[in-house]
Formats: structure tokens, sequence, C-alpha cells
């Protein structure tokens, strides 16, 4: 049924090379374009690449024997193919206007063999299909990063009055370089300044990806509907699963992402489940909506949509349990209770022109086994945390606790509520007092506090590095090889989902670990240097991490998360701009 390879289209211009593949309204194929590339004082001919989509309607079309014509035998098929060939060709110029990265080119269209032709920019990679088919899933940031360059790139769409209407992985494909593209637009459709639909193309129905109205036709300009197919495909990347059909979505639950990938953070989660939701008037109503609820590392803009959908999910779905609260009169019902507590130890040891330093324990330099050890291996653990493999470190000083909100506010002169404030974000406060850990802040942040309190100081703090956290975590040459800092009995050393009560607790309220390290394990995340990565299976000394990435590690666990993200070989990542309520950070230096 395919044109024959080596077949040339517009006298000799266009040469198949092969078919790519076909879907209900059209055939690919990879293609040459014959040139001449005219320089300043000659010119060379030329043949340069492409992708050619033959209009070719699977349920009409015939392909007339010894020929390439195509030719159509029901007088009702050949009104509706000669109508859908003319907006095929009207939408090719329109989407010509498009010179965004993350949109496939259009190149040229034309009419032959009774049909029409799409020429188009040939993106070397693979498609977003395959490369899950061949993965099994993406992890988090991969799948983030991708749905981020299809938010802009639906954006732009959506700018011009345009749906796409058929969003899924096997219309995305990864070029070279790891960027998303997004591509085929053979069912898109344009709409007018009053909504209303300007062009016709055939009504076509990807299962698991198209959302409910999509099935009685799209007739007015509504962005909630490749939302729903953009969810859908965040859903895939992160599970490796296609969605339950919209249909059947209307009687039964969509299934949580986390029973697929339990690393799926609790936020993510709910985005995806309010993308996805039947109505279009509970969904995200723009891209922009969509992409600042997660994109950015921010939570919704709006608490009551948030509660809404993350609540449900969280609670059923056992990760994260509690983590996230919009709720603030039920959780400062817990304040009220947890702000008569006081620490064990205070943390303030120094004060020099209202700068409280923070106290530092020396680590020993020595040898370990950085990851998920063979021994525990037995227990549950992630991919990211093997291979394990050994790593030889110099001497270095940790802080004995987490930075404090007295010790940010004494620094930056910001309060926990400004920065959930400076956030953007409508949550609770979860534990607020001079001894409590800062948390709502960013990596980037801590680089600017550090950067201040070492001109404040004339010293060299910085954090700890990946391993450095690790070693000390584990109790550097004294450790015990605790599954968790300090201990065996999580309840003993750290504040997590089942004895925190929802809310951070002052430092040093818990037993320290072996080098007499507090709240390792629990109470808030902490940043560390290093950006997010593989390990390395070789031996390494001081290592830093990968040199480069998008994401930076952070450790230890907080007070909302399961004892299984408690675990001292446990990492994992955020982007460094990202604000959340159980993130902080504590401050190292080098021996010297």
């Amino acid at each position: 049924m395919q044109l024959a390879n080596g077949h040339k289209l517009q006298d000799g211009k266009y040469r198949i090379e092969n078919k790519i593949g076909q879907g209900g309204f059209g055939i690919t194929y990879r293609a040459f374009w014959k040139t001449t590339v005219q320089g300043a004082i000659g010119a060379i001919d030329a043949e340069i690449p492409a992708v050619i989509k033959e209009f070719f309607w699977k349920d009409y079309c015939t392909r007339e024997e010894g020929t390439s014509v195509v030719s159509i035998s029901s007088t009702a098929g050949k009104e509706m193919f000669a109508q859908f060939k003319e907006k095929l060709k009207k939408e090719a110029e329109i989407l010509s206007r498009f010179k965004h990265p993350n949109i496939v080119r259009v190149l040229d269209i034309f009419e032959e063999n009774n049909t029409a032709y799409m020429v188009m920019q040939l993106v070397e990679g693979e498609s977003l299909k395959d490369k899950i088919e061949r993965l099994g899933k993406l992890d988090e940031a991969t799948a983030l990063k991708y749905t981020g360059q299809l938010c802009s790139a639906l954006a732009e769409v959506h700018d011009k009055r345009i749906l796409h209407l058929d969003v899924k992985p096997g219309n995305v494909v990864i070029d070279k370089n790891d960027n998303a593209q997004l591509i085929d637009f053979g069912i898109s459709k344009q709409y007018n300044d009053n909504k209303q639909e300007t062009s016709t193309t055939p009504i076509g129905i990807s299962k698991g990806y198209a959302p409910i109205e999509q099935y009685s036709g799209i007739e007015k300009f509504n962005p909630p509907t490749d939302i729903y197919s953009l969810g859908a495909t965040l859903y895939t990347m992160l599970t490796g699963q296609i969605p339950l059909e919209a249909t059947l979505l209307a009687m039964e639950d969509l299934e949580p992402v986390q029973k697929f990938n339990p690393k799926v953070s609790a936020l993510t989660a709910a985005v995806i489940a309010k993308a996805m939701e039947i109505k279009p008037a509970k969904r995200f109503q723009t891209i922009q909506e969509f992409w600042d609820a997660i994109g950015n590392g921010d939570v919704f803009q709006n608490s009551n949509a948030f509660q809404n959908v993350a609540e449900t999910i969280i609670d059923t779905q056992g990760n994260e349990k509690k983590e996230i609260q919009s709720n603030e009169t039920k959780i400062d019902t817990n304040h009220a209770k947890l702000k008569e507590q006081q620490p064990i130890t205070s943390p303030v040891v120094y004060t020099s022109h209202s700068i409280i330093e923070p106290e530092m324990v020396f680590v020993q330099g020595g040898v370990f086994t950085m990851g998920c050890t063979p021994k525990e291996s037995s227990d549950y653990y992630y991919e990211d945390e093997k291979p394990a493999h050994q790593v030889t470190l110099s001497s270095f000083y940790i802080g004995k606790y987490e930075v404090t909100q007295k010790q940010w506010q004494l620094i930056m002169g910001t309060s926990v509520r400004q920065q959930r404030n400076k956030a953007g974000i409508s949550l609770a406060i979860y534990g607020e007092g001079d001894n409590y850990p800062m948390y709502y802040v960013s990596w980037n942040e801590a680089q600017e506090f550090i950067r201040r309190l070492n001109e404040a100081t004339g010293k060299q703090y910085r954090l700890a590095t990946e391993a450095e956290w690790e070693y000390a975590a584990r109790g550097g040459n004294k450790s015990q090889g605790y599954k968790y800092s300090g201990g065996y009995l999580l309840n003993d050393v750290a504040w997590y989902t089942d004895n925190s009560g929802n809310a951070t607790h002052p430092v040093g309220a818990k037993r320290p670990n072996e080098l007499g390290i507090y709240d390792m394990s629990g109470n808030v995340w902490e940043w560390c240097q290093d950006w997010y990565g593989t390990y390395p299976s070789s031996s390494q000394r001081d290592p830093m991490g990968s040199s480069s990435g998008s994401n930076r590690v952070i450790r230890g666990g907080g007070w909302g998360s399961d004892a299984s993200y408690c675990r001292v070989s446990y990492r994992y990542y955020r982007t460094p701009d990202y604000r959340i309520i159980n993130l902080g950070f504590r401050i190292a230096c080098s021996s010297n």
C-alpha cells in the first residue's frame, strides 16, 4: 500500500528512502530532498534528509495496482477525502509558521498521486514511545524535562488558537541532543478568536491519551483537551503504562502513578491526576497553569485544588504520606503543642555581630562503601543507590544540626513565613521557632546564605558533598552499620511520618548518631552540593558528583517521609530553585 523505496515525487525533487510508519490518516516516509546549495561564488547539489507524510485515509483509500495513485471507491468517501485533503493543506500552511525548537518544522506541501504530501524536518533520534519501551519507564527528572519542553511547544500552538489533539508518546521524538520534539499535527484543529472551529480534520482517538470530550468531537477551542493528553503522556513516561481509556475512567479510578513507580513525588502524581480529570472544567485551564504547578517545582497556586487531589493520592499510596497539606488550621493545631517542646541541646554556640555560627563536628577521613551495600540489598532499595562503590574521603567538618530558623533570619533577614510567601504558595507553616530547622529554602538560597556567612566570619563554609553527607550519616569511622543515621530503630533517631505529627521539630530532639550529629535521618530533607547523577562502579577519592545536570541531590528524608526514604543510602533530587515544606540544609567545611 505504501510508495516503493526509491520512488520520486515532484519530478525528482524528493526521493523516498523507506516507510517509517502508518497511522489511520497517513503514511510517513524517510526521504531525501534534492536541492542546490548556493554559495557566494558557486553552488553544489545536495540531498537533505526529510520526512514526508502522505495523506492516506486507511478506511477509504487504496492504491491502484502497478501505480502510485491513491483511489477511493465510494462516492461518500471521495467527498470526505477531498474535503480533508484540502484541510490538510491549510493546516500545513499554518504549521509552517511555527519556529519553535520543540515543534518539528513543516517545509513544503504539494499534491500528487491524487493525494497530498507534507514535507517536514527530519528529527534524528527515537520516539518517546520507543524510549519508554526500551527503558521500561523514565526517572522523574527526565520526564519533567520532556514535559516542560512539550509545555513550551503547546503554549506556542495554543497561542495560535490551535489544538494538537493527539499528544502521546508516539507523537514525540527525542532528538540526538535529548530534547523533545512534538510531531504529527495530522488531526489538529484551528479556531478563531471566538473559539469556534475554522478547520476540519478527521476525529482521531488515541485510547488512553484522548479525553472523553474528544470522542464526540471538539467544536470549541479548549486547551484542557491537550492538557489531558499531556498529563496522560507524563503518566506513561513515569510508569511505562498506558492509562485506562477515558470512557472507562468515567466509571473507574486511575491507577496511582506511585503504584508503578514509588519514587515519583506526591506533587507530580497530584498534578497528573488533576490534568486527567474527566470533566474539563476540573483540569488545569491553560498550559501555563499546568507548568506553574509542576515545571518550576512549586505546588499549585490554588491550595484547595491541590488539597483535593494530593490528599487522596498520598493517603492511598502510602509514599510521602501527609507530606503535603494545605489545611493550615488543622496543622496549626498540632503546632500549638509542638512549640512547647524544647530541643535536647541548643545549637547556638557562638555569636558575633548578630551572626550565629553553626556548631561543627569533626569527621575523620576514611574509606567506606557508598550506596546500597550487599547487606542492605536484602531490604528495600532503589536502583540509583547502586552500584555500591568504595569512596575515600579526606577529613572535614559538618554541622551538628540542621540550619535553624534563627540562624537563617539573622543572615538572610527572612522568616520561614516570608520564605513560604516568596514561594508564591498558600501552604501551612510546619513548625516555627528559633531552634526549628529552616525550610522553604532552595539550593540557590542556601548558597547565598553560605556566601553571606563566609563574608561575615572570614571562613569557608559550604554544603557537604553527597559522599561526605552519606559518610557522616553512617557515622564516619565510628560507624556501626546502622540502617538509619544513629540506629536501627527509626523512632529513636528521626522525626518521620509515623511520629512527627505532620510537622518539623526543634533540632537535636532525637538521639544523635555515632559522631554526635543530629537529624541526618528525618525532620527535613537536606541539600547537598552535587548535581544528581548515576553512581560510578569504580572506586573514588573525594568525589564531587556529576559535572553537570539539572537537579541537585537531597538526602535524609523529612518529617512526612516513609521510613525507606530516611535510610542512609537513599538519595533523591530537586531543581536548584525548588522550595518545599520539608527541605532545608546543614553546612560543612574542609578540615583546613
